[in-house]
């Protein structure tokens, strides 16, 4: 299950990808993605090629082109360009894909020329937030909320960077000294 598209479509993409980031909190540690070391990278590179937006992509397959129309937290595979990209078998990658699913950390939905991907609660762990100390915004860049696999994530820590000494106090149910 191979995906061909062409070079420049290939190099638009690419170029794109290199840009933003995923979430990737330090609880995945506790969970069992994080204990096989392939799984993992697996994992992490289906993470890294979910779409953050809808978005519509052209596919070559044997029949000519296909549109495909790909959501929040999807991705399309073909097993033949996983398995090169990190130097396993197919069998391989099937199988660590296999192990994804049974964790419900995946869905698939085949088709004979391709895969797609859906990383279970993207957007739980991958939404940007708009809320002081725990969020971001889209111009900022900076990260949010749990991401991977994990049931629920740490708890914000309030900086002095983002809150003056009165709102720690504040947040921490303490009066301030000022006050």
């Amino acid at each position: 299950m191979s995906v061909g598209t062409s070079e420049t479509a290939e190099q638009d993409r690419s170029a794109k990808c290199r840009r933003g980031y995923v979430l990737i909190y330090r609880s995945i540690i506790e969970s069992a993605v994080f204990l096989d070391a392939g799984v993992f990278r697996l994992f992490v590179l289906l993470l890294l090629k979910a779409c953050h937006k809808p978005r519509e992509v052209t596919i070559r397959t044997g029949r000519g082109t296909k549109k495909v129309l790909l959501d929040v937290g999807q991705c399309i595979i073909g097993t033949q360009s996983l398995a090169e990209k990190l130097r396993h078998p197919k069998s391989t990658i099937r199988r660590w894909l296999a192990k994804l699913k049974a964790n419900q950390q995946i869905s698939i939905e085949s088709d004979p020329h391709y895969s797609i991907v859906t990383i279970c609660n993207w957007a739980t762990y991958q939404t940007r937030k708009k809320n002081r100390g725990a969020a971001t915004n889209e111009e900022s860049g900076s990260p949010t909320g749990p991401a991977t696999g994990a049931a629920t994530g740490p708890k914000q820590r309030i900086s002095n960077k983002e809150l003056g000494n009165k709102e720690r106090e504040a947040a921490r149910g303490r009066p301030s000294k000022g006050t």
